[in-house]
């Protein structure tokens, strides 16, 4: 019953921002690994140790 209370409320758009901020910083926090791991990748293709695969372009149909 509540929330058909709080449907222009100036607590519901409080809510719905603190949701948008938390869905952010968890959406940070996944995509650190991949960039730690891409930094990693190009630190070691820079130095020699790995070679980045030359990609062929599709036949087309």
């Amino acid at each position: 019953m509540r929330q058909r209370t709080l449907k222009n409320s100036s607590s519901l758009a409080c809510k719905q921002i603190h949701i948008a901020e938390n869905h952010g910083e968890s959406y940070l926090k996944k995509c650190r690994p991949y960039a730690d791991n891409y930094l990693a990748f190009k630190q070691a293709a820079a130095r020699g140790l790995v070679t980045i695969p030359a990609f062929v372009e599709p036949p087309a149909l």
